[in-house]
């Protein structure tokens, strides 16, 4: 028997400066946005379910390392200051502001606890959404996650707004696939 394993995405420093995703300029507020294509993910290529990304039911993990290095050294405090969602639906020309149904996805620097923000960034952060994160939502849809970080010096920071958002899909190079791994089911009969 198999079961299969989560989907995850690691944005270090070699995609941070593939895809400029550091903006340049000196501000108090970056911004960094991933999308998750529902109907992409669900309808793609892959049309094996033990092997398809399913943010309907399956477990994703985002995570951004190397920020010590996207930071100027002469700003000590970055905090991660808000996550917001927003829904873009097939037919609409604009975003629409989401609420999932629980929003503690936030993990700082692989601690095992849910944080909400405000959080101080130190060099990496993860986000991990359960099935239930997408029950809510549009299922033919994008989902965006919008990351706001505040910056105690106005300095460059990982910031994609000036490009395009960090892609969740099935290339080898955002995302590690879900693999199939051995599993035992114990049966009992009464």
């Amino acid at each position: 028997m198999k079961i299969k394993g989560t989907s995850n995405a690691t944005i270090g420093q070699a995609m941070i400066t593939t895809h400029r995703y550091k903006n340049a300029e000196n501000v108090s507020f970056n911004q960094f946005s991933i999308a998750i294509n529902a109907s992409e993910l669900l309808g793609g290529n892959v049309r094996d379910p033990r092997y398809r990304i399913n943010p309907l039911s399956d477990k994703m993990v985002i995570t951004i390392t190397d920020l010590e290095g996207t930071r100027s050294a002469w700003n000590p405090r970055t905090n991660l200051t808000r996550v917001d969602f927003y829904q873009h639906s097939p037919g609409t020309t604009s975003l629409l502001f989401w609420s999932p149904p629980n929003s503690n996805y936030i993990y700082d620097d692989g601690n095992a606890t849910l944080t909400r923000p405000p959080i101080a960034v130190r060099d990496s952060v993860s986000l991990a959404f359960g099935p239930e994160f997408s029950l809510s939502a549009d299922p033919t849809g994008t989902l965006y996650v919008n990351l706001t970080f505040g910056m105690e010096t106005p300095s460059p920071f990982l910031n994609n707004t000036l490009s395009t958002p960090f892609d969740y899909n099935y290339h080898p190079a955002n995302v590690t696939q879900p693999e199939l791994k051995d599993a035992v089911l114990e049966v009992a009969v009464w």
